[in-house]
C-alpha cells in the first residue's frame, strides 16, 4: 500500500464531506425547487461538517453555489424562480477542509426527461472519466484534453466550453495548470504523481460552444439558447491514470 502525502490524504477527506453534500443537495432538486432552496441546504450542510465554503467571497461571488438552469453555463446565480419539469440544472459547489479545496459539479434532470437531456449529460460525463484516466504520471495535459474532446465533439454533435476550464485545485480554489476539456494530445504540461487536479467538462448541446457573460459580470450563457452540462471532480495524478476525491465512479 502506496503512501499518500499528507495533502492528498486531507483532500480526500475533505472530498469525501463534500461528495455527501452534493448527494444530499442534488436529491432535493426536483419540480418547484429553487436555487435559494439549495444554496439553504448546502449552508446548513457545510455548517454541520464543520468546514467552510470554496465559492462565497471567492473575488467576490456572491454565494455557496454555482446554478446554471437550462441554456445558463457557469457561475450562475441561485434564485427564487422555481424549476420546472424538464428542466436541466447543473450544480457547482467547493469547501475547504483543513486549509485545502475540493471542488466538484453535477448536472441533473428535473422530474421527467422530457427533452432528452440525459444522454447528453451522459456523454460529459463519459468525457470527463475519459479525461481523467489519461491523468497519469509522466502523460501531459494535453493527453487529458484530447480524450475529452474526442468524445464531446467527435462521438457527439456538441461543443466544449472554450473560455472556462479545469484547474490545478489544492492550497487555492484555482491553481495552474488550466485543465481544458479540449485540446491536442502530447501538448502542454507534463503531470506529476499526487498532482491534483479539479477536471471539469463544461459543454453545450449544439456545435457552437460560445458563452456570453451577463451584465453582471458573473453568468455566463450559451449564445445558441441550447442548454448546458457540467461534470467535474477533484482527483490526484496516479501512475497509472487519475484517482478520484470527489465522487465516485457510478
Amino acid at each position: 500500500m502506496r503512501q499518500l502525502p499528507e495533502k492528498v490524504v486531507l483532500m480526500k477527506e475533505g472530498g469525501r464531506i463534500l461528495t455527501t453534500i452534493m448527494s444530499h443537495v442534488l436529491s432535493n432538486i426536483s419540480v418547484g425547487t429553487t436555487g435559494f432552496d439549495l444554496e439553504k441546504i448546502f449552508a446548513h450542510q457545510i455548517s454541520q461538517a464543520k468546514v467552510h465554503s470554496a465559492f462565497q467571497g471567492y473575488e467576490g461571488y456572491p454565494y455557496h453555489l454555482c446554478i446554471g438552469v437550462n441554456d445558463m453555463v457557469v457561475h450562475g446565480f441561485p434564485s427564487d424562480k422555481k424549476y420546472q419539469n424538464g428542466d436541466i440544472v447543473s450544480v457547482d459547489m467547493g469547501i475547504i477542509y483543513k486549509g485545502y479545496y475540493v471542488d466538484m459539479a453535477r448536472t441533473v434532470v428535473v422530474g421527467e426527461d422530457i427533452h432528452q437531456y440525459q444522454p447528453f449529460i451522459e456523454a460529459v460525463k463519459k468525457a470527463h472519466f475519459a479525461s481523467v484516466a489519461q491523468a497519469a504520471v509522466g502523460a501531459k495535459v494535453g493527453d487529458m484534453a484530447a480524450a475529452s474532446q474526442q468524445i464531446v465533439e467527435g462521438e457527439h454533435p456538441y461543443g466544449v466550453v472554450r473560455e472556462m476550464v479545469g484547474h490545478g485545485v489544492g492550497e487555492r480554489l484555482h491553481m495552474l495548470p488550466d485543465v481544458p476539456g479540449y485540446g491536442k494530445a502530447h501538448s502542454g504540461p507534463v503531470l506529476k504523481e499526487f498532482q491534483t487536479l479539479a477536471v471539469e467538462i463544461i459543454a453545450i448541446r449544439h456545435k457552437n460552444p460560445a458563452i456570453k457573460t451577463l451584465s453582471d459580470g458573473w453568468q455566463t450563457k450559451s449564445v445558441t439558447g441550447e442548454v448546458c452540462a457540467i461534470y467535474e471532480n477533484t482527483i490526484f495524478v496516479g501512475k497509472s491514470g487519475g484517482e478520484l476525491l470527489t465522487g465516485s465512479r457510478e
